[in-house]
């Protein structure tokens, strides 16, 4: 009887020691270990989870190890899957957050050519896709893998001369064949720079808008600021594609409808600006009497919240509105500002000091296959950092309440202070792009950078390990050059 004894337990022990050794080689830690104590899974883990989901408890030193259903991020899933295999015996945790069977692979089309690639990780070239058009400036690959992107068309004359300037967006199947295409381009708008597909398959689209001299200074901007005769405030667009061809604008929201000014008292949209974060001044300006007053160069959407964020390159800030009004709706109280971040000056409630982005780019929300979910993540380009400019990617945790609200305390700046997460090189000046670029994290919580001046994309680690790295090989002419927006990172079914 002992010995049987002795041969089970010595069994379970060489089978524990078997399982140790499997999920620490596979996975870098043990799969289930949430308390990040070297054992587990077991009751430990649960209760750790538990505190952490429901109670606000310190999140897992590795968040991968909570994973352990086999789907990304930490959710109540994990703590029923953890139930079942600790209590009645069920499958075994998994905590590989990338999808088994699939090719990971990054999409990019260089600036001054009308190819887009999509290359695998050793950088071979996967497929391609050719237009007619340069790209303005980016580009997607959508869940039935096909590809979706801007386009410049280049005969705007009011508009055409500036950068991110398009008008056109296509979407081209697997095979490189054009199947969709929308143009919104006259004398009065036309989109530029980004776009973002939606769940419902609509497309959120940026445009600017032309507004007259006189139109201007009835809204209260001083004629000083007032060069070229004309104003481009920025506008969002939802379209739903029609067809092959064409679409229908179903929601928009226009800058134009949320100003504040207190330049003249006679004049329309005159109050006290430090009162009212949620409005726009009118007359703050990075580059005086420039048309292209505001220069939204990224849009990103959340869909669990309905909000919308946009980068706003001349005010140095990510702002976040509300996508769940009607366009009626939008243009009213309900589609002013929720949230805003970077550059309190820009609501006069803070100064140089204040200031975290100088002229950012690509602020998006960190998906929810990740343990930061909810985060936002925005390149900050460094254009006029004090002290000598470079580039940084900001990780912020903005201050929502779960219903959609953002607090901000009365004659305070929005918070946080200061980014719970950064990147910069060593030396910082060994890593700057001025303009284009972005930054997205990855559901390994590792992070994919495009430094676009240079073509050149980099994957680093929490730690700022770079693990990846490439550099564009396909060099156009002209000022653009060796140049790319923006680096999206994809996992392709092997089928493919």
């Amino acid at each position: 009887m002992a010995n049987n004894v002795s041969s089970k337990t010595s069994l379970i022990i060489i089978f524990t020691l078997l399982i140790f050794f499997v999920s620490s080689s596979t996975y870098g830690f043990i799969c289930g270990d949430a308390n990040n104590d070297s054992t587990g899974p077991n009751v430990a883990d649960l209760v750790f989870l538990v505190n952490y989901v429901f109670k606000g408890g310190s999140a897992p030193e590795i968040p991968e190890s909570s994973n352990v259903d086999g789907s990304p991020g930490i959710f109540i899933s994990d703590l029923v899957f953890m139930v079942n295999y600790i209590f009645k015996g069920g499958p075994e945790p998994s905590c590989d957050p990338i999808p088994n069977n699939t090719t990971e692979v990054t999409l990019f089309t260089p600036l001054a050519l009308t190819t887009t690639y999509l290359i695998d990780d050793t950088g071979v070239v996967i497929n391609t896709w050719q237009s007619s058009y340069r790209p303005a400036l980016s580009v997607y690959m959508l869940d039935d893998s096909t590809l979706l992107r801007t386009a410049k068309l280049g005969d705007n004359s009011i508009f055409s001369s500036t950068g991110g300037s398009g008008g056109r967006v296509e979407q081209y199947d697997w095979d490189g064949n054009l199947i969709w295409e929308f143009e919104h381009s006259s004398d009065n708008y036309l989109l530029h720079h980004d776009i973002e597909p939606l769940p419902n398959g609509n497309i959120l689209m940026i445009s600017w808008e032309y507004k007259s001299p006189t139109e201007a200074i009835e809204a209260g901007r001083n004629p000083v600021l007032i060069n070229n005769d004309m104003l481009w405030p920025d506008m969002i667009i939802e379209v739903e594609p029609s067809f092959s061809s064409g679409g229908t604008i179903v929601w928009e929201w226009h800058l134009w409808d949320h100003l504040i000014q207190d330049y003249d008292s006679t004049k329309n949209n005159y109050g006290i600006i430090s009162d009212h974060p949620e409005k726009v001044d009118l007359n703050f300006t990075r580059n005086q009497g420039n048309a292209d007053w505001t220069h939204f160069n990224g849009i990103a959407y959340n869909a669990e919240l309905d909000h919308v964020m946009v980068t706003v390159h001349k005010f140095s800030e990510v702002w976040i509105i509300d996508h769940n009004t009607t366009s009626t709706e939008a243009a009213g109280p309900a589609g002013d500002l929720l949230y805003r971040w970077g550059n309190p000056q820009t609501y006069d409630r803070g100064n140089s000091d204040d200031q975290k982005l100088f002229a950012p780019h690509n602020g998006n929300w960190i998906d929810n296959d990740n343990s930061d979910a909810g985060d936002i993540i925005i390149f900050n380009n460094g254009q006029g950092r004090p002290g000598g400019g470079y580039s940084s990617i900001e990780q912020i945790n903005p201050p929502a309440d779960g219903f959609g609200k953002y607090n901000i305390d009365p004659g305070t700046s929005y918070e946080p202070d200061k980014s719970n997460w950064t990147y910069a090189a060593d030396p910082t000046d060994d890593f700057f792009s001025g303009h284009i670029s972005g930054a997205k994290r990855l559901p390994d919580g590792n992070t994919l950078i495009c430094n676009g001046e240079e073509g050149y994309f980099f994957e680093v680690t929490p730690q700022g390990e770079t693990v990846w790295e490439y550099t564009n090989p396909y060099i156009g002419g002209g000022p653009a050059g060796i140049e790319v927006f923006r680096a999206e990172r994809y996992w392709l079914p092997d089928k493919k």
